[in-house]
């Protein structure tokens, strides 16, 4: 068979296995778990604690914990409630959309490996296909066609 020939039945230029997939597969592997990695830290670092004044010096611990108790209970703790409050409604829709986020990815990838096997089934359909037409070119060439 010539050159021309092969070029015109297609040989080689049906195969389309891209290796960079593969990379992309395992791109969007390292990503979901970056994602449930960093759901987690902020699932376990929602909770805002106020933290007690300490001092070396008795009298400056005891006045500065007096001035706290005062400016805290009527400053702080409805500010620091609401920051609690926004830090677990957040804490929950980032987790939320993580399980979205890992689930569809899942699925992308069950989608993927099934078309990637029904590509290569194409694929070794299509070269059946040639090698008839090859045979069936040199059938032709040799009866003088």
């Amino acid at each position: 068979m010539t050159e021309q020939s092969k070029s015109k039945t297609g040989k080689g230029l049906f195969n389309l296995y891209n290796p960079a997939l593969e990379d992309e597969a395992a791109e969007k592997t390292a990503l979901s778990k970056r994602l449930l990695d960093q759901a987690a830290e902020v699932k376990s670092r929602w909770l805002v604690e106020e933290k007690p004044f300490k001092s070396g010096l008795p009298f400056v611990a005891s006045v500065r914990e007096r001035f706290n108790s005062i400016s805290t209970r009527w400053y702080v703790k409805p500010i620091l409630a609401q920051q609690v409050e926004f830090n677990a409604a957040v804490s929950r829709s980032i987790e939320d959309l993580t399980q979205i986020v890992t689930g569809s990815t899942a699925s992308q990838d069950m989608q993927t490996a099934l078309l990637s096997a029904r590509l290569i089934e194409l694929e070794n359909r299509l070269e059946n296909i040639e090698n008839l037409l090859e045979k069936l070119l040199s059938q032709q060439e040799s009866t003088g066609k």
